[in-house]
């Protein structure tokens, strides 16, 4: 996960997702370290 200032070269990359404020960008680093911890239990559990 990269949190960056907007730049329109970064946007139209595949996987960017906008984030209009802090609640925002909470909300999404929370989601995605929650995938990280998903993915850690399956790893070690298969």
């Amino acid at each position: 996960m990269h949190l960056a200032p907007w730049n329109e070269k970064l946007v139209v990359q595949e996987g960017a997702v906008h984030a209009c404020g802090d609640g925002c960008a909470q909300k999404l680093q929370s989601q995605f370290m929650g995938n990280v911890i998903e993915n850690r239990i399956r790893r070690s559990s298969g």
